[in-house]
């Protein structure tokens, strides 16, 4: 059924690259899941740091985690586009000793490699808690018709 050729071919090539890939990945996935669990163990520390701060001042405030499958390019653009053309966004001037402010400065949707992780986290605290804002910063409800007279086209141009 099969030349001795292939079966050369099975045993001294194939098996051994089939089952040293599957090794490789199985390492692989196995580093992976270590990974993930360490920087899970890290996150639950961090937010048990952050509680007790926030418990120390006697803040009463919830941490709510929320993880997103959105590109962060459309979060961030999804979340500050319509509060920046409103002139809605606010912030205390002890944010302008922060480098948030050059973040913003610097930010280009779909760029590698740029800061914005500021960008995100306030994204995300406009996700949770949207701005309401006013129709004056529109200028009110716009006028479709006109001056809601007729107005007859000219109608008399060669074609």
């Amino acid at each position: 059924m099969f030349d001795d050729h292939y079966v050369w071919w099975l045993t001294a090539v194939e098996l051994p690259v089939l089952s040293g890939l599957f090794w490789m990945i199985w390492r692989g996935r196995r580093e992976a899941e270590g990974a993930v669990r360490q920087l899970r163990d890290v996150v639950e520390a961090r937010n048990s740091q952050m509680r007790e701060a926030l418990a120390a001042f006697k803040l009463e405030c919830a941490v709510k985690e929320i993880t997103s499958r959105q590109a962060k390019d459309v979060r961030i653009l999804d979340a500050l586009d319509a509060v920046l053309a409103a002139r809605a966004l606010h912030v205390h001037e002890g944010v302008y000793a922060t480098p948030f402010i050059r973040e913003m400065q610097e930010w280009a949707p779909g760029r590698k490699g740029g800061r914005d992780d500021g960008l995100d986290a306030v994204a995300g605290a406009l996700a949770m808690a949207p701005v309401r804002i006013k129709a004056e910063s529109f200028g009110g409800r716009q006028g479709w018709q006109g001056g809601g007279g007729v107005h007859k086209a000219r109608s008399d141009f060669d074609v």
